[in-house]
């Protein structure tokens, strides 16, 4: 087991000894990198660098798909592009009935009919 941790440790002295070689920036990769500058680290840190290199990664590589592959948000009242009218007025529905029942819409039945008689004036009926 000695034996594998020393070999480990002289393959990562090798590794540092021109710097990491990843183009990634984020505030804990600097803080290992700094720590790392400093003294030699031990096995449990070396670690959790490599699971903060490998998050770091991940990240990246999501962004990069993401960039490629995902559809701008649509403006429209289902909040899909893909759909049909039945669905969509499904959705103004359910978006006008939100905005009614909203906290401080609330309407006696005297002021619904006053309401209601002024918007048929002026429709004209």
């Amino acid at each position: 087991m000695a034996r594998e941790h020393d070999e480990v440790k002289g393959t990562i002295a090798r590794v540092f000894e021109f710097g990491p070689k990843y183009d990634l920036g984020s505030a804990k990769l600097s803080k290992w990198r700094t720590l790392a500058r400093g003294r030699e680290l031990t096995l449990d840190e070396q670690r959790r660098w490599g699971r903060d290199v490998l998050a770091a990664v991940h990240a990246s590589n999501r962004a990069k798909l993401m960039r490629e592959v995902a559809e701008p948000r649509t403006n429209c009242a289902s909040g899909y592009p893909y759909g049909d009218a039945k669905g969509m007025f499904a959705a103004i529905r359910r978006q006008n009935r939100a905005k009614l029942l909203a906290p401080g819409t609330e309407r006696t039945p005297a002021q619904w009919q006053h309401d209601y008689e002024e918007a048929m004036e002026r429709c004209g009926k």
